[in-house]
Formats: C-alpha cells, structure tokens, sequence
C-alpha cells in the first residue's frame, strides 16, 4: 500500500463508502485510491474488522484515486453534488442509503 499524502483527509465510517467516478489525474504525483484509504482507517483504528460487515463499497469503483474525501452522515443528492463540486470523490457516510 502508498503511504498517504501529508494533508489527507481520513475518517472512519460505520456503514461505507462510495467511490465516486472522476477524471484521471492530472499531477504526476500519484494518489491514494479509496480502497487503499479504507484500508489505512482499517489499520488505524483499533476494532475488530470481522466478515461478514456492512462497512463495504456501496457504489463506484474502489481502486479510483481519491482527490478529495467528503464526510457525512446521509448522502443526500445534495451533498453528493456539493461533494462532487469541490472535487471530493469519496463519500463516506454514516447512514446506508439502502
């Protein structure tokens, strides 16, 4: 796994993520992908991470580079459109939306 950037934003979830789909990377520096950013929170917090979970992928590809991490307790449209206009392309939320 890439170490992550200095400045990433990291939060953990109890019930998943989404992986929004973005554009290819612009910069030559290479960013984390949501599925390696998941698996640092993973790492860092102390609880046990047992099969089978509903903390998964709700949505979107896991191996996309993430730009930007937006943190919310329902992803509503709004803040799906809000995230996606501040180039945030990882949601993570406390609520499941189905």
């Amino acid at each position: 796994m890439k170490p992550l950037q200095a400045g990433a934003a990291i939060a953990f979830t109890i019930f998943g993520t989404t992986a929004l789909h973005s554009e290819p990377a612009r910069s030559q520096v290479s960013k984390p992908t949501a599925r390696e950013i998941i698996a640092a929170i993973q790492h860092e917090v102390p609880i046990s991470w047992a099969e089978p979970t509903v903390d998964t992928f709700k949505a979107g590809n896991p191996d996309t580079p993430v730009n930007g991490i937006a943190v919310t307790m329902m992803a509503t449209m709004d803040v799906l459109q809000r995230a996606a206009a501040h180039g945030e392309n990882l949601i993570i939320r406390m609520s499941d939306f189905f």
